[in-house]
Formats: structure tokens, sequence, C-alpha cells
């Protein structure tokens, strides 16, 4: 399963492969977005072990995975010579939410450990170089660029945009592209409350309308924990974004069982 979420984390649309109860096949493979046009790249996560299943499984994967197929589905895949297996077709989650994460200080370090295993892509933007870690996870991109707030038009509309750098004036410069660009699904920004008011009072005096101001979360995180901790403001701001996403997927129905498909073209070739 760790294997499984390092894909998914890494914001890549993949299916895993794998044999039902009743075949008695020791492994699995995953077809992911760049390996679909070739062979899968199996030895990650361990190969199907039937001699000739490999290639018809994956061929049947690419479709799938070109659809969009949202929920699993079970499949009989035929392969050699008459013989054929029950397939598991599982897709992998997309990434929970974009972050774009302003601010590479102690309490940014923190937030990328804590949601370094969590299904989520961040954009990891400051000015300093010198500030970012030698070495992040995997799915983080640093990016060390002179103006941080020209990254807003950059990001997708559905992103997530935190704002906490090592200065007021840039907080303010980022604050006011975020809101005049106004396509985001959530933004927050560090700070305690008379900081909100200094903002609001500035941003209204720049032409940012009321009804814009009013969509930024300042202070963040969530209620109920006063530490001031840099870990124990990443657990409550990351516990925050997570509360964004149960209420922007709370409409959402969920998926029902597993459908069995009822036939698979038969491509059988021995690899």
């Amino acid at each position: 399963m760790a294997e499984l979420l390092r894909f998914a984390a890494a914001g890549r649309a993949a299916i895993m492969v794998c044999g039902m109860n009743d075949d008695p096949l020791p492994g699995r493979v995953v077809v992911t977005e760049e390996e679909a046009e070739g062979e899968p790249q199996a030895a990650d996560v361990g190969a199907l072990g039937l001699a000739g299943l490999l290639t018809p499984a994956a061929a049947l994967a690419r479709p799938l995975l070109a659809s969009g197929l949202a929920s699993a589905v079970i499949a009989e895949v035929p392969f050699g010579e008459g013989r054929s297996a029950r397939l598991l077709f599982d897709p992998l989650p997309p990434p929970v939410f974009r972050l774009l994460l302003y601010g590479a200080g102690h309490v940014g370090r923190a937030l990328v450990q804590v949601l370094s295993g969590a299904p989520c892509r961040i954009d990891w933007i400051d000015e300093r170089e010198e500030s970012f870690p030698s070495r992040v996870p995997e799915r983080v991109r640093r990016v060390a660029v002179d103006t941080p707030e020209a990254e807003v038009d950059r990001a997708p509309p559905d992103a997530c945009h935190l704002v906490m750098t090592h200065s007021h004036a840039l907080d303010l410069r980022i604050a006011e592209r975020i809101l005049r660009r106004g396509e985001f699904a959530w933004f927050g920004l560090i700070g305690s409350a008379s900081k909100r008011e200094s903002f609001h009072r500035r941003l209204l005096a720049r032409g940012v309308p009321a009804a814009s101001i009013g969509r930024m979360v300042c202070p963040v995180g969530i209620d109920g924990i006063r530490d001031k901790h840099p870990a124990a403001i990443a657990i409550s701001i990351a516990a925050q974004l997570f509360q964004v996403r149960e209420q922007a997927a709370a409409g959402r129905a969920a998926p029902g069982g597993l459908p069995i498909m009822a036939s698979v073209p038969a491509t059988p070739t021995d690899v």
C-alpha cells in the first residue's frame, strides 16, 4: 500500500491491477499515465505472477486509465492459449488538494513534514533559495523566485493558497494578487486578528473589494489549539486544509460497489 500512496501523492493517475482471492497471483502491478503507451514498470510493486498475463492486463488498464475510471472493476482477462484470470482494476485516488505554500520558515518546514504522507501536491515558494531544506518529499516542488506573488497566476483555479512569508510587505503583495485573481479553493494568511484587520484596511485602500477580502482566512488553523510551537501550528493548519477538502467533497456521491465488466477485448500475448 505504501507504493500506491506514493503514486497518488505524486499526483500521477494510476490503476492498480491485482489478482482476486480465487486466483493465486503473488503480485500486483501499477499502470500510470507515463507508462500507458508502453510496458508497465512493475519492478517497484511486484509483477503479476503468471507468464503472459502482464501484457493483456496492461492493455486493458490503458483505456480504463484514459477514461478516468472512478471506482474499481473486476474483469476476466484472457491470456496465453485459452487461459484467463479474474483481475481487479482499482484506480488510485487523485491528490486531495493542490497547495501553494508561500514561505520556507519554521512553520512552513513543519507543515511540509506534516503533509509529507498526505495525498496532496505542494508548490513551496520563497525568495530565499537557501531557506529550503536540501531534500523535500517527492510531491513537493521548491520554487525559489524573486517575485513569489507571480506564482499566483500560474496556480490552477481549485488550488489552496497559504501565505506565511518572512515579510508582511510580501504577504500583502501575495494576498492582493490572490484576491484580485479570485480563483482559488481556499486562501489562508498566517497571523493574528490584528494582522487581519490591518490587511483588511490596506487591501481596501488598494481597491480590493470587501467581498473578496472576506474570503481571506486569518488567523489560520482549527479552533482549540493555542500552542505556538511550529509543529503544533502546522498540525492545526493541516487539519483545517482537510476540513476544507471534506466540505468541498460533501456534495459528491460515494462510490458504489464493484461492477463486473461483461466482456473484455482479448489480445493475449506472451511476454
